[in-house]
């Protein structure tokens, strides 16, 4: 018998992967801009929820999940045990965590796990199943899929080796069964650092599977992602149902390969993100070294009105601590008396910067207040 060589391992493409930050970036902008769609997410009943970060994150990158589930009434908590890294000390702490939660609140806690997260997240569910009420996931692996491996598998593996401890390939040990409580697991396929293949829940209801076309470090705060975790949390304890989304973004088994369309959509839309980004430091750059030159500049950000009393969207900015800013602006600028007042925007440590004959000592202290 001929020996063979180790087994090819594939990871999600290397240009999604670097294109992570920048997506993730997008994905906070444009969780601003859907406010008025994500305030419009079914209200909560106010039990327990619990949100698990991803592999070396803590619970500060899961605050903008945390406030907006939190403003929808239910009482959301952070894990509380620092930096997510691969441990065996992990499990018993958080069901600990989970069983006090539970004890405090008489009720069961929903869990929501992003990437590693998740991977605990399921594993309590299937341990401590009268403690869990559901389970959602985002980006996380739920089964082995031979050949593919996420991008933080070999940093496991290396934190596993550091520490001692056997490393595994896979990294995360395959499941048995479906979970005994109602669970959701979100993917894209568009993911840059766990394959989207792993992802896929093959269970049949209570258990579903949804898509959205995002990145994997933006998850947390994909305003698509937060409607689904919205929606699954307000179902009452046994009243499970599928939630209701376009058929294109369930996922089907017969939608293996992204297609060619969503495929060239999400890369305009990437590019999008990443221009804008470069576009928005760029401009930022250019307004801040005309601001030090003494210059005044016009900022424009989307529709604005037009009138001398309009109140649209554009900004006059100019330098406070330049002495003769103030009448530029009135002068030439508003027409108006040299003498009109101002009410600039100073940081409290910075006053001292900003206090001359045009901008009073007490002027000054009322704007850094």
């Amino acid at each position: 018998m001929g020996a063979t060589g180790p087994q090819r391992v594939r990871r999600p493409n290397w240009l999604l992967l670097a294109a992570e930050g920048p997506r993730a970036l997008g994905e906070l902008a444009l969780m601003q801009v859907a406010r008025p769609l994500l305030a419009r997410a079914p209200r909560g009943d106010g039990h327990t929820v619990l949100v698990l970060p991803g592999m070396g994150a803590d619970d500060r990158s899961t605050v903008p999940l945390r406030r907006f589930l939190g403003g929808l009434g239910y009482d959301v908590h952070g894990w509380g045990l620092g930096t997510n890294m691969p441990s065996p000390a992990l499990g018993p702490r958080l069901r600990e965590r989970v069983a006090r939660l539970r004890a405090e609140t008489s009720g069961a806690v929903s869990l929501v796990g992003w990437s590693l997260g998740g991977v605990y997240a399921r594993r309590i569910a299937r341990s401590e199943p009268d403690a869990v009420r559901l389970v959602v996931t985002l980006g996380s692996p739920v089964r082995d899929v031979p050949g593919h491996e996420s991008h933080a598998a070999p940093l496991a593996r290396a934190a596993a080796r550091s520490a001692g401890r056997r490393a595994p390939r896979p990294w995360w040990p395959a499941e048995g069964g479906p979970l005994p409580v109602p669970s959701t697991s979100v993917f894209s396929r568009t993911d840059g650092v766990v394959p989207w293949q792993s992802c896929i829940d093959a269970a049949r209801a209570p258990h579903e599977t949804l898509e959205v076309v995002g990145s994997h470090c933006g998850m947390g705060h994909h305003p698509a992602v937060l409607l689904v975790v919205a929606d699954r949390l307000a179902q009452g304890p046994g009243g499970w149902r599928p939630m209701q989304v376009p058929s294109a973004l369930r996922w089907r088994e017969e939608l293996r390969p992204l297609p060619r369309l969503h495929r060239q959509m999400h890369w305009v839309y990437s590019g999008y993100v990443v221009l804008s980004i470069v576009a928005f430091a760029a401009i930022s750059v250019t307004s801040a070294r005309e601001l030090a030159a003494g210059k005044v500049v016009g900022w424009f950000n989307g529709r604005m009105e037009f009138g001398p009393r309009a109140l649209g969207n554009r900004s006059i900015l100019g330098d406070p601590r330049n002495p003769t800013m103030q009448a530029q602006m009135n002068l030439k600028i508003k027409f108006r008396e040299s003498f009109r007042p101002f009410a600039p925007a100073v940081l409290r440590e910075r006053v001292h910067e900003a206090e001359h004959r045009l901008l009073p000592k007490v002027v000054a202290e009322l704007c850094a207040r």
